[in-house]
């Protein structure tokens, strides 16, 4: 994580060198040669573990605050931005998967299914540790928003199901498990109503608004709720959750979809 930003990277580098040189110079100057050498070197494998947990933090602290701003602010082109850039870099598997989930998200943000495809086909398999079984359900959920987009209702069927696969056969920590089958729930309500089946999907819905973590939660709900609005013309309510969207809504696309449906109600 500590290579994704040059303040980490290089205080990483820094700190590494210093270490090692402070311990050379703390070093017995008068033990036996043998020893020596295999004190300083085990000083210095734990002096760099130390370092890179230490910067590891910071970058983990700073990527966080770049996702919270997209999260809050709905700041997507600003965060599809920053991640184009740090998918440019070398990174390990771990990190890598993190970046290309992260990036695909924001472009379905705001709408641009192609780059997300270009992205989401970019993952080729998963780190072999403990983020796996949730990268994989990210993964899915991504792939099933992007078929939802583009209205490939076959594909995110299957998307779908390999979603509930991962909730079902994956051992997950019983917070993050609550908070997926609340992701996966979404979906299912959405493919529903892609199928014509529009029933329970308010109630969905408003909860999905009223528990939302952040404010692209909230506007991605008001959006959909405004379109179960249309589809019983209730026009008013539907104008109320469409204004809220466009406040709100930064540059994903649901505000742009959102000013399109407000002035096609109005002709």
């Amino acid at each position: 994580m500590l290579e994704l930003f040059k303040g980490t990277k290089y205080g990483y580098y820094i700190c590494a060198i210093l270490g090692a040189f402070g311990i050379y110079l703390i070093m017995p100057l008068r033990s036996n040669y043998p020893a020596r050498l295999i004190l300083f070197f085990l000083l210095l494998a734990l002096w760099v573990v130390i370092v890179v947990m230490v910067f590891n933090e910071l970058a983990k602290r700073k990527a966080c605050k770049i996702d919270r701003r997209f999260w809050n602010d709905c700041d997507a082109e600003n965060y599809v931005a920053i991640y184009e850039k740090f998918s440019q870099k070398r990174l390990n598997k771990v990190v890598k998967t993190y970046v290309l989930l992260n990036l695909s998200a924001g472009y379905l943000a705001i709408g641009n299914s192609t780059e997300a495809l270009r992205v989401l086909s970019a993952i080729k398999d998963f780190p072999k540790r403990k983020h796996k079984d949730m990268y994989e359900f990210v993964y899915h959920n991504n792939y099933c928003s992007y078929h939802l987009q583009t209205n490939d209702i076959p594909a995110a069927t299957q998307s779908l199901a390999q979603m509930e696969n991962s909730l079902q056969n994956h051992p997950l920590p019983d917070s993050v498990w609550e908070k997926y089958w609340d992701v996966y729930s979404e979906k299912r309500c959405l493919l529903h109503m892609a199928n014509g089946n529009y029933d329970g999907s308010e109630q969905v819905f408003d909860l999905v608004y009223q528990k939302g973590e952040s404010t692209l939660h909230r506007v991605s709900a008001k959006y959909t709720l405004a379109k179960i609005y249309l589809h019983y013309d209730r026009t008013a309510e539907a104008k109320e959750a469409l204004e809220y969207v466009i406040e709100h809504g930064g540059t994903t696309r649901y505000k742009k979809q959102a000013i399109q449906l407000l002035e096609e109600m109005t002709f």
